[in-house]
């Protein structure tokens, strides 16, 4: 099952209208999308489907910044200290609207 994927049958597939299965090039991500307007999801596809071997690795982990040890220690002492919402926003500030 760690066996690369080389069938071909996913990236022909991604973005074929009458396909679900979409890929996401800067991630690296092949997924199935499904629901209805205003109910939908995607679902990631770490195997083929067809040939049930393993597709290429997401690029996911890549797009966030692991902070050093010293930087968690230093955001476990505050969070630490928060137990309710108000501990939260004297410590960490009012939440920014979106």
């Amino acid at each position: 099952m760690d066996t690369p994927c080389i069938c071909g049958v996913p990236e022909r597939y991604a973005g074929a209208p009458a396909f679900p299965i979409e890929h996401d090039i800067i991630l690296n991500e092949y997924s199935i999308a499904y629901g209805t307007p205003g109910h939908s999801g995607i679902l990631r596809m770490r195997f083929c489907f067809f040939m049930w071997r393993k597709l290429p690795e997401f690029r996911r982990q890549a797009m966030f910044i692991q902070p050093d040890p010293i930087e968690q220690a230093a955001a476990k002492l505050i969070t630490d200290q928060i137990k309710n919402t108000a501990d939260m926003r004297m410590l960490l500030g009012e939440p920014i609207p979106s």
